[in-house]
């Protein structure tokens, strides 16, 4: 039976799991990973910030892009660690990098409002376009106020420009 045939066979025969069903599937994740970033959030939602930091560290420094963006958040808000807006541009940047929107939108606040960089509409813009473009409503709204009220056509157009040629090298 043919690649085709037999997808169909299996999706008409029912087999195919969908909604609640497919709930109990076993889905292949790092148990580690997992456990790390469920303390992780554990400890945050508690607002015990001190050990959110102990879990979500290792996680960010091997990569993780949500457990990076959580750390921004942290150092943004000061919570468990010194309010430090270099720092969590640090972590929001390399969350942003991987395309984590939220991470891209914090970028993008950062700039709009000059926290932790030189205030600048065109870079603001272009975080906020990624993000979008990944479906974060926040992003859509952020981005729109700027462009009526902040940006000419000019850094709208560079702004633009910059977005898609991090998406083409990303």
């Amino acid at each position: 039976m043919g690649a085709i045939k037999w997808l169909a066979a299996v999706f008409l025969s029912g087999l195919v799991l969908s909604g609640p069903a497919s709930a109990s599937l076993s889905l292949c994740y790092d148990n580690k990973t997992y456990k790390s970033h469920a303390r992780a959030m554990s400890a945050y939602r508690n607002h015990d910030y001190r050990a959110a930091y102990v879990y979500f560290l290792p996680l960010a420094q091997s990569g993780n892009a949500f457990a990076q963006n959580q750390l921004g958040v942290m150092y943004n808000r000061g919570r468990g660690v010194p309010q430090d807006y270099i720092e969590a541009i640090h972590w929001w940047q390399a969350a942003a990098e991987q395309g984590h929107a939220i991470a891209q939108c914090n970028l993008g606040i950062m700039y709009s409002y000059g926290q932790g960089v030189k205030q600048d509409e065109v870079p603001a813009h272009m975080w906020f376009n990624l993000a979008a473009a990944r479906g974060l409503k926040e992003a859509f709204k952020r981005r729109d106020s700027l462009e009526t009220w902040r940006m000419s056509r000019g850094q709208v157009l560079e702004a633009q420009h910059l977005a898609a040629d991090w998406e083409a090298h990303h």
